[in-house]
């Protein structure tokens, strides 16, 4: 849940700033999604719908970043996650004929 919390959190930061600056709450989230992921990476955005923002960010303009490599990037960080997440999964063993097993209602648990 810290995950959620800590985007809420940058939401809600981000509009408090553009209301300061009497500006709509709908560039702020524009703003928002435009903004880079990582540094080698495209903005949320960008690699859903496959363009540039314009938004009233500062920016520095550099080559495009190839969507193959970025997909990549985001693939490989997937894969290492998916890693350690189950580094300590297992198999569950062969049910063999005759066995006794046990099983649950879904509906009343039992």
């Amino acid at each position: 849940h810290g995950f959620i919390e800590r985007q809420v959190q940058t939401v809600k930061r981000t509009l408090v700033k553009y209301r300061e600056t009497k500006e709509g709450p709908h560039l702020a989230l524009l703003s928002l999604r435009a903004t880079l992921l990582r540094a080698d990476m495209k903005s949320s955005a960008e690699m859903l719908n496959s363009r540039k923002y314009k938004t009233t960010l500062p920016t520095k303009i550099q080559p495009l970043i190839d969507q193959e490599e970025t997909r990549a990037k985001l693939a490989a960080t997937q894969e290492l996650a998916q890693k350690y997440y189950n580094k300590h999964a297992q198999y569950l063993p062969e049910i063999l004929g005759g066995q006794h097993v046990h099983t649950q209602d879904p509906i009343t648990k039992t």
